[in-house]
């Protein structure tokens, strides 16, 4: 009896003893980690049971100040380091790392706001020359933040799908023209000021002669959408009949071993041949 209550006393010392080391190695890591010292303090924290206490956030932190590292102190988009860091510690966090998590946040959001500024310069730049194309693939690519970043897109995309529909003449680039100058706010008061506005009340008077600008492009795009449109490649002969060339005037057939070939003639010597009754090809 005596032998079994020593040896079970034993076991409890043992497992004291395992469990007072278990504690040292959390607060070494946490201490470690608070500190600074994130490879130390990391490689205690994969010596710990992640369901042990907090041991899950002082992982976590780890991945999050090691992505905040791999940007550097160069000017960068540090947009996924916010968004790992957010995921990983939502706003009022109270854990044991809190003042640790705030710190980094204060740096990352200061960091992002540098670069955004940096991106601004670049797309004011691009304004300036009248390079919209490539305004457009900043704002896009990047998550800019400033008070006036609304209103400058939506100038951008604006003189942007002008352009690309003087280009193409397809009406519905002139809609999204139009559509994204009537978002502009009409009393804006920021970067570029007389640059924007002049473009939102250039030829008109009023600010609705926008809206209805747009709403006499949708018609005409509704309007076109409706039409035939021209025969392709690979349109069965049907539609080709219902497409804007219609029935043609006249149609030589050659029927052989491989198959029916047809030549179908238009006005204007053009002619759509097809081989089985698909188009193959067309001749203008």
């Amino acid at each position: 009896m005596k032998k079994n209550l020593y040896l079970i006393l034993i076991l409890l010392i043992v497992l004291v003893g395992c469990s007072q080391t278990v504690e040292e190695k959390y607060e070494e890591a946490t201490k470690l980690l608070g500190e600074g010292e994130i490879e130390k303090g990391s490689s205690v924290v994969r010596e710990l049971d992640s369901d042990y206490k907090e041991t899950q956030k002082l992982i976590d932190y780890v991945e999050v100040y090691t992505k905040y590292e791999e940007h550097g102190d160069n000017p960068t988009d540090y947009s996924p380091v916010a968004k790992l860091l957010n995921s990983k510690f939502p706003e009022g966090y109270e854990g044991v790392l809190k003042e640790e998590v705030e710190s980094l946040r204060e740096q990352v959001i200061t960091l992002r706001e540098g670069y955004s500024i940096k991106l601004l310069k670049e797309v004011l730049g691009n304004i300036n020359d009248e390079d919209f194309e490539a305004a457009k693939e900043i704002i896009d690519e990047h998550n800019i933040k400033h008070e006036d970043i609304n209103d400058i897109r939506n100038f951008v995309l604006s003189r942007y799908y002008g352009r690309q529909f003087l280009k193409y003449r397809d009406m519905r680039y002139n809609l999204k023209a139009l559509e994204y100058k009537y978002a502009i706010d009409p009393e804006y008061d920021g970067l570029f000021k007389n640059t924007i506005l002049n473009h939102v009340y250039f030829g008109i008077e009023h600010r609705d002669e926008i809206k209805e600008r747009i709403e006499s492009t949708k018609e005409n795009i509704e309007v076109l959408e409706s039409m035939p449109s021209d025969p392709s490649i690979g349109m069965t002969a049907e539609e080709v009949k219902e497409s804007s060339w219609g029935e043609p005037r006249e149609v030589n057939k050659t029927t052989t071993a491989n198959g029916v070939r047809e030549q179908w003639v238009y006005y204007n010597q053009r002619y759509i041949y097809l081989e089985d009754g698909i188009v193959t090809t067309i001749r203008e």
